[in-house]
């Protein structure tokens, strides 16, 4: 039993008298906080969400806009066939035809708009087919404690890891561990913690970006 001080004398705390005890209570602890750290026990649950089933985009399906690049294939017919770039109008300017209105199109519906184009004098049945090359209208933000915080060109699958390296990766006083994303779900602007060290050292997931997302990464802090 502890003996106990006399009224206004300080006395020693626990883990003074008995340091043998205090050890074995911060390494027990310590090991289990190791455990349920590496099983994701800690992390968010909307990164445990999506991480286990990412929301699907797919970029083929998804609709042209200005800057966003598609290449265009007709059967037998090379000199028709070939990569656009949608103008600053939402147009393209195609062989034979001339300025085609193309913005807010899936390849599904510019294939289709330029099969009827050609088939107005320039061909009987044309077979179009449409790919989207480059997507550069669709962006995402990397702000914070990067060394180049901007806006970046979406790419196919693009991983918050890849979003943060094109960013010129962390500064020294970046906390990777505690990085979000900020994204729009259902029309609510949703909040999602980010485990980055751990993604980067084989622990957790990685996470898969939307276009339209915003990765904010804060400096570190003691945290009481």
């Amino acid at each position: 039993m502890v003996k106990r001080s006399p009224p206004g004398v300080l006395q020693a705390p626990v883990w003074a008298v008995d340091g043998g005890q205090h050890r074995w209570a911060i390494l027990f602890a310590g090991l289990v906080w190791t455990f349920v750290h590496s099983c994701g026990g800690g992390a968010d649950p909307m990164y445990r969400q999506l991480t286990a089933e990412p929301p699907a985009y797919d970029w083929q399906a998804d609709t042209v806009e200005p800057t966003d690049r598609f290449e265009i294939r007709v059967a037998g017919e090379p000199e028709l066939s070939g990569e656009f770039t949608v103008s600053g109008r939402g147009t393209i300017n195609y062989p034979w035809v001339g300025e085609l209105q193309v913005q807010g199109l899936n390849c599904d519906e510019v294939s289709a708009l330029i099969g009827d184009a050609l088939r107005q004098g320039y061909l009987r049945d044309p077979s179009v087919t449409c790919q989207i090359t480059e997507i550069n209208s669709r962006k995402v933000d990397v702000l914070g404690e990067v060394h180049r915080p901007g806006t970046f060109v979406y790419e196919e699958s693009m991983s918050v890891v890849r979003a943060i390296a094109r960013a010129g990766g962390f500064t020294e006083d970046a906390a990777p561990n505690r990085t979000n994303v900020l994204r729009l779900i259902d029309g609510v602007e949703t909040r999602i913690s980010i485990p980055v060290d751990d993604i980067l050292s084989g622990n957790a997931p990685n996470f898969v970006l939307q276009p339209g997302d915003t990765v904010f990464v804060p400096r570190y802090t003691l945290i009481p």
